[in-house]
């Protein structure tokens, strides 16, 4: 009875037409003065092929609707494979539905994708967090018996604190829009501040520092450009051995380059260094590395307007180079 009740709504504009073409006909078949017999006749005929009409369209009708009721009453549609369009418009509502449904496997997949990355991430960051903390552990235990120097304690202390530092901006990278903002600042007092955080590794390795004249303005956003300098910094410090050399300067106008004398990378890494999880020969070499550095560095300076060019050689140096666009430069 509800499927009679749904249909009749469904079709009332087709049963007043009806209605009215029935009742035109009477009218006409008797103004002809057509002999009552026959005119009862093709009403007859008439009413009988509406009735079988009507009959097979609302079978048709009920069995949409139960297919319909069926995919209601469930959690999650994935797929309409036994729907059936009987009309151009019916074919088009479908064809839309099914570009939904093929959207929204997509987007759950990339869900997966990206769960699955950061399981990954969260799995390397846990091993190497664990490292500095033992090494603190064992240095304190050491300090508690001998008069020592700290330094190797602040050092690592230093690492479990950039370690998390990266977790955080991780996470946050998302939704970076929403976490930074453009002012004017001064390269070289975002240099420094960024420099500073390293000052113990580089007195550890005996790494000399150079900085040239870098005292530039550009519009940026400090937290994340310092985020980008420290990055590239964290590279140069770990592949630079004892008594090398990291210098930092403006090549060009506004392109801040941090260049070190390291191990280098070799040519056929440098085109895949910015990818998710690619580590290279160095990566491998360093079995603590996760790949994801870079890669975060890359994604946070492309929302900066920042292009990162990277040059080296194997045994020489690495040049990292961070290209400014036009309108975050400042033109005096």
């Amino acid at each position: 009875m509800k499927y009679v009740r749904f249909y009749l709504k469904e079709n009332v504009a087709r049963i007043i037409l009806t209605s009215i073409i029935i009742v035109i006909s009477l009218i006409i078949m008797n103004l002809y003065r057509i002999p009552f017999e026959n005119i009862m006749y093709i009403m007859e005929v008439n009413i009988t092929i509406i009735i079988i009409y009507v009959a097979y369209d609302f079978y048709i009708f009920c069995r949409k609707v139960k297919i319909m009721e069926k995919y209601i009453g469930v959690d999650e549609i994935y797929e309409v494979n036994d729907l059936k369009a009987d009309s151009y418009i019916e074919e088009e509502y479908l064809n839309i539905l099914k570009k939904l449904l093929k959207q929204k496997a997509e987007i759950i997949t990339d869900k997966e994708k990206s769960m699955k990355e950061m399981q990954d991430y969260y799995a390397v960051w846990a091993h190497q967090i664990k490292t500095p903390i033992a090494a603190s552990n064992l240095l304190i235990q050491t300090m508690e018996s001998e008069n020592i120097d700290i330094k190797e304690l602040k050092i690592e202390m230093f690492k479990i604190e950039f370690y998390v530092d990266a977790v955080m901006n991780f996470l946050k990278l998302e939704d970076i829009t929403s976490d930074y903002v453009f002012k004017k600042y001064n390269i070289s007092t975002m240099v420094n501040k960024s420099v500073k955080r390293f000052a113990t590794q580089f007195i550890n390795k005996k790494i000399s520092l150079i900085i040239d004249s870098i005292d530039r303005e550009i519009y940026t956003d400090e937290k994340w450009y310092c985020y980008i300098v420290e990055q590239i910094l964290s590279n140069s410090v770990k592949y630079t051995g004892k008594n090398g050399q990291v210098k930092i300067y403006i090549e060009g106008e506004y392109n801040l380059v941090i260049e070190d004398n390291g191990i280098g990378i070799s040519e056929e890494d440098i085109p895949r260094i910015m990818e998710k999880g690619f580590t290279g020969f160095n990566g491998r070499m360093n079995k603590k590395s996760t790949g994801i550095g870079l890669y975060l560095c890359n994604s946070a300076a492309g929302k900066l307007g920042i292009k990162i060019h990277i040059d080296s050689e194997v045994g020489k140096e690495t040049k990292v180079v961070l290209m400014l666009n036009q309108e975050h430069k400042i033109h005096e």
